[in-house]
């Protein structure tokens, strides 16, 4: 979605790097295509459709229960083979979640925790029974003062339903390597 938090100065980036490609629903891709001046470097999509980014790998964007000002909020689903990753972007618990799960069985989920604008703790936890990846990341709080979820509640959650996923907490900019 096209807060500013989130699609943020990808126009910059985009403009410093011409390496980089936006994968976005139709509009945010094209409102971002206008400000670059060029189309060739973003992928335009809409939800549920699977997108073939060449050497086996692929996306496909998800429903996200958000605002945006441009088009409809998204996650995205990215993997190659049986290395899928599932970036839930900002939202709220969705059954969705269920059918990401079963038809491309994430190996990696990365979830909104903070509450208030996406799903809480309690209700994340429940999103990982949902998808069961092997391993959850907690993302989206400590940024605001009213984004009050926190990564040992979201643990405790995940223990009291008694999932195996592993839960990997990150710090900004911090990197983990996966298999």
């Amino acid at each position: 979605h096209d807060h500013g938090d989130h699609l943020g100065n990808a126009t910059d980036i985009m403009k410093g790097n011409n390496r980089v490609k936006l994968i976005a629903v139709f509009e945010i891709a094209n409102h971002v295509a206008e400000q670059l001046g060029d189309s060739s470097r973003v992928i335009d999509a809409n939800i549920g459709g699977p997108i073939d980014l060449g050497n086996g790998f692929f996306a496909v964007l998800t429903h996200a229960l958000h605002s945006s000002l441009h088009g409809h909020p998204t996650g995205v689903i990215v993997g190659a083979g049986d290395e899928v990753v599932y970036h839930a972007g900002d939202t709220g618990l969705t059954y969705d979640m269920k059918l990401i799960g079963e038809l491309y069985k994430p190996l990696v989920a990365l979830l909104p925790i903070g509450g208030h604008y996406t799903m809480g703790p309690r209700e994340a936890a429940k999103a990982v029974e949902l998808i069961n990846p092997k391993y959850v990341i907690p993302m989206h709080y400590a940024t605001f003062p009213v984004i009050k979820g926190k990564p040992e509640d979201f643990v405790k959650h995940i223990n009291e339903l008694s999932l195996k996923a592993k839960v990997i907490v990150l710090k900004p900019g911090e990197e983990v390597e996966l298999r």
